[in-house]
């Protein structure tokens, strides 16, 4: 029996496929590049280690799409035609796989609690629990599951940066923005190249308007992010916002082209329809449009890139963001279609829990149905908007405003849709529905949202 680096058994009698999965889980809480290298290594040395091949569909799964479903169900078979020797956290793991295939995101957070109950400072388990719970907007309960762990947290566990950045996420997403700031100081003090305590704080930063502060943060420390995945375009999209916020509209597109969209970059080259980085490019584009800047033809590359993918239905964010690429292109068929296809899969979910603990005043969706119930009529405002139909935005948009946070994302990337709405209000002269969205916005946590250049109210509207 050998162990990884935080003491967790791992099943196998290799040395090599231990060392391998450690080395994944690793990368995988750090945000660090090459997680699938690793697991791959961990299956090759032994196809029977049941945590690589849990880790493998997990991620497999976590691809958040359609096309890559088969290779997790390949790997759950794996684990149950080898049946390989296993300890009741790797069963544990094995179980939340299952979830996965069947897409039931709340059992997959079950699973994960139920593993963080045995051991809080199973970090993969916090992590993989926290990217659940973002993607079906449920931060409220992300919070409180890793406030329960938190005392069992200290500085001699190995991984303990990351915990940090965990943690202060949590707290930013929570509205606790000094807290979560502390934390994810500390997070990269302890270790500069932490992608996930940097990104908390700048949100942060994000949520207090403070874009200048922003552009300081990240520009101090984008030359340790070589080593880490995806993360690291996420964090180059938040300084395009800080850019934008100051009015920097020829330095947001230039960061753009160089690392938001860049087919030079390995990664986005190896795979071109990686879901954040869709939603990245499309939002960012969306807000320099209305902010009053002529993008060019950056809209048509990004409509390339989701050729093959447009109608893949494994992610409600990414798909309100696909509709903003087939809008922005005249693809009127298609999103037609999609918001069709959107309605026959939402139409198969049920009703949701009430539970008013929660801001959005609902449990997060137990299925992939069930995320994609309030989709069609935001998928209609978007296709509304960009046709310059913005009465019937307005018309729509008070329910929409209640139902943003179902879709998963943060605050800072939901930001885009209230954008979206505001901007239909200031067209047709609305200044109740602009108010009402400045109160959102303060609800949710931000700052004096109205000295924001996206919320400005025109002199001519005020009084």
């Amino acid at each position: 029996m050998h162990h990884d680096s935080r003491g967790h058994a791992i099943s196998t009698g290799s040395a090599e496929a231990a060392r391998a999965v450690d080395r994944a889980i690793g990368h995988l809480v750090g945000r660090r590049a090459d997680v699938m290298e690793a697991i791959d290594a961990a299956v090759a040395a032994d196809p029977g280690c049941v945590m690589a091949q849990a880790l493998s569909g997990l991620m497999a799964s976590g691809a958040r799409k359609a096309s890559a479903l088969p290779l997790a169900e390949r790997a759950l078979q794996a684990v149950r035609v080898t049946r390989g020797a296993s300890t009741p956290r790797e069963q544990r793991y094995v179980q939340v796989l299952e979830h996965a295939v069947a897409r039931r995101p709340g059992d997959m957070v079950s699973g994960y609690e139920a593993i963080l109950a045995d051991d809080p400072t199973d970090l993969l388990a916090a992590v993989l629990a926290q990217g659940e719970l973002f993607w079906t907007g449920d931060m409220a309960r992300s919070a409180q599951l890793s406030a329960r762990a938190d005392a069992a947290w200290h500085e001699g566990i190995d991984g303990y940066p990351d915990w940090l950045a965990l943690r202060a996420f949590d707290l930013e997403e929570a509205g606790d923005l000094e807290a979560a700031e502390r934390l994810g100081r500390e997070s990269v003090e302890r270790d500069p190249a932490n992608l996930w305590g940097a990104h908390a704080v700048s949100h942060v930063l994000e949520m207090r308007g403070d874009s200048a502060g922003g552009v300081r943060w990240l520009d101090g420390l984008h030359t340790g992010w070589g080593a880490g995945g995806p993360m690291r375009f996420h964090l180059w999209w938040h300084r395009c916002l800080c850019h934008i916020e100051l009015g920097q509209h020829e330095r947001a597109l230039a960061l753009h082209d160089a690392w938001l969209r860049n087919d030079a970059l390995p990664f986005q080259r190896a795979v071109p329809d990686f879901y954040l980085d869709v939603q990245n490019t499309a939002s960012h584009l969306i807000r320099l449009e209305i902010a009053g800047v002529d993008v060019g033809d950056r809209w048509q590359p990004l409509a390339a890139l989701v050729e093959p993918s447009w109608d893949d239905l494994s992610s409600p964010f990414t798909t309100l963001h696909v509709a903003m690429i087939l809008a922005a292109t005249g693809q009127h068929g298609r999103l037609a279609t999609l918001i069709r296809q959107v309605e026959t899969l939402a139409a198969g979910a049920p009703e949701p829990i009430p539970d008013d603990e929660l801001a959005g005043g609902y449990r997060a969706a137990d299925t992939l149905a069930a995320a994609y119930r309030e989709a069609p009529a935001v998928l209609r405002a978007i296709a509304w908007h960009r046709a310059g139909r913005h009465a019937e935005v307005v018309a729509a948009a008070a329910p929409l405003r209640g139902a943003l946070w179902r879709f998963g994302g943060s605050h800072a990337q939901r930001d885009v849709l209230f954008q979206l709405i505001f901007d239909a209000a200031r067209r047709v002269g609305d200044v109740s529905l602009m108010r009402a969205v400045g109160e959102d916005l303060e609800r949710i946590g931000f700052r004096a949202p109205f000295e924001r250049t996206a919320y400005r109210m025109p002199d001519a509207l005020v009084g």
